[in-house]
């Protein structure tokens, strides 16, 4: 019904094993959109192109994953007082 109403581009939020998105790429008459960056999904760009994915968004992942490396950071300065968290800094920020 989407693709009926004029969507370019259809997102099944959820779809994460290679048989599910097989089946819809299949089944959907367009494009299909995947979220990966989730935990536990450790899918390739080119394994999803070769399964037909036309687009792949990554939701929040990018900020989840920053705001898990300032608690790592912040449980290091708290708890032992150290700052060897500033090694993984790119050098140019």
């Amino acid at each position: 019904m989407y693709r009926e109403a004029g969507a370019d581009c259809l997102f099944v939020p959820g779809a994460s094993d290679p048989s599910t998105i097989v089946e819809l790429v299949k089944e959907i008459n367009g494009p299909l959109t995947v979220v990966m960056g989730l935990t536990g999904l450790s899918l390739t760009v080119s394994q999803l192109q070769d399964m037909g994915v036309r687009r792949v968004t990554i939701g929040g992942s990018q900020a989840r994953a920053t705001y898990g490396l300032i608690r790592k950071a912040s449980r290091e300065m708290a708890l032992n007082g150290t700052f060897d968290y500033s090694s993984q800094q790119h050098p140019r920020c």
